[in-house]
């Protein structure tokens, strides 16, 4: 998967929440708020 690229855009906050979504199984979504960015 590509996240590598998006690791280096995010902020310690931002990956803080891409890990509750995957923690939470919730990947859609977590989707959605990369592509926001």
């Amino acid at each position: 998967m590509m996240h590598g690229w998006v690791m280096e855009k995010l902020t310690a906050g931002d990956l803080a929440v891409v890990r509750g979504a995957c923690r939470s199984g919730d990947l859609r979504v977590d989707a959605q708020r990369v592509r926001r960015l």
